[in-house]
């Protein structure tokens, strides 16, 4: 067992050893499938130590540890704590890698999630703008991970109801996904959604109901007529179309609506 296994190398390697380090994260890593997250947090925390002595408070190594720490304070819903650790970790991942690195995407980006769990927005914007810029700097501007760093940074202006800085972002996404993609890629879907979402925020109608009608002609070619998605685009759709007073259409599209979901055996929306 991983007990006695501990038990053991510490008795031969003494308590400070690496190697028990190694240990401690397997034992930590075991209770973490278990999701016994309280449980886990123990032999992260000791192993953490053993590497920061051995190795020194900058080494990946003690990165990697942080990382891991931060996962299992974020399960448990302890998101400052998380976000403290992710930032110790990033700080030394800029030291090794330097401050430009495409490396540094994924945990800036568990960090602007931590933010935006606790919603300090303002302290998420930097984060994502700063991985914007790496990866522009990085893979080029009409590089989908530009894309990907674009949107988010989009949500965050959309969740702070600061829409009119959403607006362009969200075009720029997908016109970056058109130019890779094609401009009938389903991946487009869920960007024009955001985009016609924001439009209808800033009382745009008209322009929401454009990307609306082209976002469902996407869905039906991608997923077919009767598909589920399909008739939630439609029901997007008609929502605005009313804003705009096209009532006739609506009721149509909502009439399409409810026979999808009849016909996949739910129920069909309350008049």
């Amino acid at each position: 067992t991983f007990k006695r296994c501990l038990t053991l190398r510490e008795k031969v390697e003494g308590p400070d050893s690496p190697d028990l380090a190694i240990t401690l994260r397997n034992f930590s890593e075991l209770y973490k499938a278990q999701r016994k997250y309280d449980l886990a947090k123990a032999p992260l925390e000791r192993a953490l130590k053993i590497d920061e002595r051995s190795l020194g408070r900058d080494d990946l190594v003690v990165s990697r540890d942080l990382k891991n720490l931060s996962y299992l304070y974020r399960a448990q819903g302890n998101l400052p704590e998380s976000a403290r650790l992710l930032e110790r970790a990033i700080a030394i991942e800029e030291k090794t890698w330097g401050p430009d690195s495409p490396d540094l995407y994924p945990d800036l980006n568990n960090l602007a999630s931590a933010y935006n769990f606790q919603k300090k927005y303002a302290q998420a914007e930097p984060v994502l703008a700063r991985a914007v810029s790496i990866f522009e700097k990085a893979k080029g501007p009409d590089s989908l991970y530009v894309a990907e760093a674009v949107q988010h940074l989009a949500v965050v202006y959309a969740l702070e109801g600061k829409n009119t800085q959403a607006e362009p972002l969200f075009k720029r996404v997908v016109a970056i996904e058109e130019k890779a993609l094609g401009p009938e890629n389903p991946e487009l879907v869920v960007d024009l959604n955001n985009l016609a979402t924001v439009y209808s925020s800033l009382g745009k109608y008209a322009e929401s109901a454009k990307v609306l009608e082209r976002a469902l002609r996407i869905a039906q070619k991608a997923r077919g007529p009767d598909a589920l998605e399909v008739a939630k685009q439609l029901r997007k759709y008609s929502e605005v179309l009313r804003k705009v007073g096209r009532e006739a259409e609506a009721q149509k599209l909502d009439t399409q609506a409810d026979a999808i979901q009849t016909k996949a055996g739910q129920p069909a929306k309350p008049k």
